[in-house]
């Protein structure tokens, strides 16, 4: 059933107008105190990262600068159909070379994503031996994820996006 909401809405707007009516709502309270969180941490997580390419999937305010995060050398956004993106690709079938990229981070991208599975495959199949991936998504049991529960505004960008916890995360990874 959610499943068919997210295509539904996935068909009349588009990756492009899914991706911008999140944007949009990390622009507005409290969408904008969340994005402020998140840089926080993404700067946190990376400060100390090292490496020679990273991807950076997923819908990010425009004024959002991977450089700043991190010591990457070269960074790649696949920006889910904006035209900021420096890389036009399925993020399914990525067409990069198997174990080439240092750094990973999907932004809502396994809930944009028609097949979440296989976005992790890929990553796992571009992802250096000893490279990081860094997944931000909404967590159904977490304060929004409960908030979301008492909604009666359910089909509204992000609510309608699939929530997954962060256990069934990491199982898609450990499989």
């Amino acid at each position: 059933m959610k499943r068919q909401k997210i295509q539904s809405e996935y068909n009349r707007l588009g990756e492009a107008g899914l991706s911008a009516s999140l944007l949009h709502w990390y622009e507005i309270s409290p969408g904008n105190q969340i994005w402020h969180e998140v840089e926080q941490e993404l700067q946190n997580l990376l400060s100390d990262s090292f490496g020679y390419h990273g991807l950076w999937i997923g819908p990010s305010p425009s004024s959002f600068s991977p450089e700043e995060y991190s010591r990457v050398r070269h960074h790649v956004r696949m920006l889910c159909g904006h035209e900021g993106a420096s890389l036009d690709a399925d993020a399914e079938a990525l067409h990069l070379q198997a174990e080439s990229v240092d750094i990973v981070v999907l932004i809502h991208a396994l809930e944009f994503s028609h097949d979440p599975h296989q976005l992790l495959r890929e990553v796992d199949r571009i992802l250096v031996p000893e490279g990081n991936l860094l997944i931000i998504h909404f967590d159904p049991v977490s304060w929004y994820g409960l908030f979301r529960l008492a909604l009666f505004w359910k089909k509204r960008i992000p609510w309608l996006l699939p929530f997954y916890t962060g256990f069934r995360v990491r199982d898609w990874m450990s499989l």
